[in-house]
């Protein structure tokens, strides 16, 4: 799924014509159905991964989740803005 949506959003398909940009395979359409097929991926994973950890376990680990979460947004958005230049 990572493989499909990262180079679809990079493409930045310009050239769509105007009866496909308002359906369900516009590029920015299909962006969005796999980033959100690939949450539920990850948070399959991750309910699979914690399945047998301790409360103090889970909490340790929810909290990096967030922190790399942040991170990971924080990278992708500053590269959004070197891309623009």
């Amino acid at each position: 799924m990572l493989l499909m949506t990262g180079p679809l959003a990079s493409a930045g398909v310009s050239n769509v014509p105007p009866w496909l940009s308002g359906s369900l395979v516009a590029p920015s359409v299909l962006v969005a159905m796999l980033s959100v097929a690939l949450l539920v991926d990850f948070s399959d994973w991750q309910a699979t991964l914690t399945a047998n950890m301790t409360a103090v376990e889970k909490r340790k680990l929810n909290g990096r989740t967030v922190k790399l979460l942040f991170a990971g947004l924080f990278l992708a958005w500053g590269g959004g803005c070197l891309w623009q230049l």
